[in-house]
């Protein structure tokens, strides 16, 4: 093999892995979601706002979302608890970008959905990326 072809070779390889490792999120296994969540809940979202804020080569859509807590399995909260957290979603990007997307899907209000969430360093809630929620046929819907 000569000097050309096996530089050609490495470049291939090097811009491979580069794609690879910026490329969107797989979804979480419920293990993962359950291990990396510091909180685990089922509620009600009554309330969901929407912005967007430019980031380098696009916008993205940031949500917040509150809900009424109908149960726990992870964190301190407990039935009745008003929760907020927050998530994103690429709106527009450049062309050829790759990169995480942020939440798959987005959260409709007047839903009953479960959570898995992340906690800052203060305090804020963060829907885990890029699958950390899914709808809920919780019995006990308002």
């Amino acid at each position: 093999m000569n000097v050309r072809a096996v530089s050609r070779l490495l470049f291939v390889v090097a811009f491979t892995l580069t794609c690879v490792a910026s490329a969107a999120l797989p979804p979480l296994s419920q293990e993962s979601l359950d291990l990396q969540s510091s909180h685990m809940l089922t509620g009600y979202v009554y309330l969901m706002t929407d912005h967007e804020i430019d980031v380098p080569g696009g916008i993205d859509s940031l949500y917040t979302a509150k809900m009424l807590v109908h149960s726990s399995e992870k964190g301190g909260f407990v039935q009745g608890n008003i929760v907020k957290f927050s998530f994103k979603r690429v709106k527009t990007r450049v062309s050829g970008w790759t990169g995480p997307i942020g939440q798959f899907a987005v959260i409709k209000p007047h839903k009953t959905v479960q959570v898995w969430l992340s906690q800052d360093a203060q305090g804020n809630l963060h829907l885990l990326e890029p699958n950390g929620w899914l709808y809920s046929d919780y019995a006990g819907k308002p």
